[in-house]
């Protein structure tokens, strides 16, 4: 019962994490041996992220509150109490940092991931919708679903340092709220591209995905046609991948 929300790719276990919050559960597949364990996770949940270093499993959604697992033996050896409900999470590597949409809020939480205390916050624009961090040039991209834009989030200092237009996409086919195809949509180009990759996208359901150059600061490059009614796409050795309406999400791979 009840709908599927983000999935994330757990490159190094072989395994897929997807987030079931009709039934409170994290659901686990071993891609190896094909099988399906379902985590309880007593809370809706829609974010996922993967701590390597710590050996940690994050998981955030409606029920406001972060679950944390040991990502070995899945058990849960933690809760994180949030403000409000929250939606996607990312972890930033570098400084072992996690960050938590506010779903109906205007800021990103930021939690020290490796004590599991929440330690302050990151204004944004408006009700955030999906978060990507980029190791290679080491920012956070924000889709905002009410302001057509997506933020750029710089963690060294926890500060929109730039806001992205998605013109001439306009909220919802921008950035999110489409209650048909809600999946945000973008390519994280240390994770889904080339390392050489620089170009970053966000689409939403609509014809049309923005292409934005990365290395340009944000400039629109291309606006392409794709069939209608789209609502997930990446790149992947310089192609597109584009999923039609009606998934809800698309494994987010790690490397």
């Amino acid at each position: 019962p009840g709908g599927w929300d983000w999935m994330l790719v757990d490159a190094p276990r072989h395994r897929l994490l997807a987030s079931h919050p009709g039934t409170k559960t994290l659901a686990v597949l071993d891609l190896k041996k094909n099988t399906l364990t379902q985590v309880p996770t007593g809370v809706a949940i829609n974010g996922i992220a993967v701590d390597e270093a710590d050996n940690k499993l994050f998981t955030a959604g409606s029920g406001e509150k972060v679950v944390v697992f040991d990502s070995t033996t899945l058990a849960k050896t933690g809760e994180i109490t949030l403000t409000g409900p929250g939606d996607d999470i990312v972890l930033d590597p570098k400084t072992d940092t996690l960050y938590v949409c506010h779903d109906d809020g205007a800021e990103d939480w930021v939690i020290n991931a490796k004590t599991n205390a929440l330690v302050g916050s990151v204004t944004i624009a408006g009700a955030p919708e999906y978060v990507a961090y980029d190791a290679g040039m080491d920012r956070l991209y924000q889709n905002i679903k009410p302001a057509n834009v997506t933020q750029v989030i710089n963690p060294s200092t926890n500060a929109v340092e730039a806001s992205w237009p998605t013109a001439p996409k306009t909220w919802p086919e921008s950035s999110g709220g489409n209650p048909a195809c809600s999946a945000s949509a973008r390519a994280r180009p240390s994770q889904v591209a080339p390392a050489s990759s620089t170009t970053w996208f966000a689409i939403r359901t609509g014809p049309n995905p923005i292409e934005w150059n990365t290395r340009n600061w944000g400039t629109v490059a291309t606006v392409t046609p794709v069939a209608p009614a789209v609502s997930w796409a990446a790149t992947t050795c310089g192609a597109m991948v584009v999923l039609p309406c009606g998934w809800s999400s698309v494994p987010r791979s790690r490397q």
